[in-house]
C-alpha cells in the first residue's frame, strides 16, 4: 500500500514538481493544499501518513499549521523550504524534519525514515536525547 501524502505549498510549479517526484517513488498525494488551512483540513478529513510543509503560505504560515496538525490529528510533518535558515522554530512546531527545495524524491526517501523513527519517539513521549533537525539537503544533492 502507497504512503498517503499531502503536500502543502501555495506555488503552484512547487507543488506540481513535488507531486512528481512523490508519485514517481510511488507515493500516493491524496492533496495539495494552497494554505496552512487547507492543509490542516486535508488533514484532519484524510488522516495522510505525511505531510509536506511549506513555510510561508498565505492566511497561516507552515509553523502555525503544523501546530495545529499535531493537536487536532498528529501526522509526521515534514517542513520543505527554499531557505535552510528559515527552519528554526519547526521542532517547536511539532514537526520532525525537513527538506530543501527543490524536493527530489532522494531528498524525501532520506528523511523519510528518520522523521518517521522520530514521530514514534515524539508520539510516545520519549526524550530526543541530543535531538535538532533532520534534513535530507546533502544525502546525494
Amino acid at each position: 500500500m502507497a504512503k498517503r501524502v499531502v503536500i502543502a505549498d501555495d506555488e503552484p510549479l512547487a507543488a506540481r514538481q513535488m507531486r512528481f517526484e512523490l508519485e514517481r517513488g510511488g507515493y500516493e498525494v491524496i492533496g495539495v493544499a494552497r494554505t496552512g488551512t487547507e492543509a490542516v483540513d486535508m488533514c484532519v478529513l484524510h488522516h495522510p501518513d505525511f505531510v509536506l510543509m511549506d513555510i510561508k503560505m498565505p492566511d497561516m504560515d507552515g509553523f502555525v499549521a503544523t501546530g495545529r496538525i499535531m493537536s487536532q490529528c498528529p501526522t509526521p510533518v515534514v517542513i520543505v523550504t527554499g531557505d535552510p535558515g528559515r527552519v528554526e522554530g519547526a521542532e517547536e512546531a511539532g514537526a520532525v524534519g525537513y527538506v530543501v527545495k527543490p524536493l527530489t524524491l532522494e531528498k524525501f526517501s532520506a528523511v523519510v525514515k528518520s522523521a518517521r523513527e522520530r514521530f514514534t519517539r515524539m508520539m510516545s513521549g520519549e526524550a530526543e536525547g541530543g535531538g535538532g533537525q533532520q534534513e535530507g539537503e546533502g544525502q546525494g544533492g
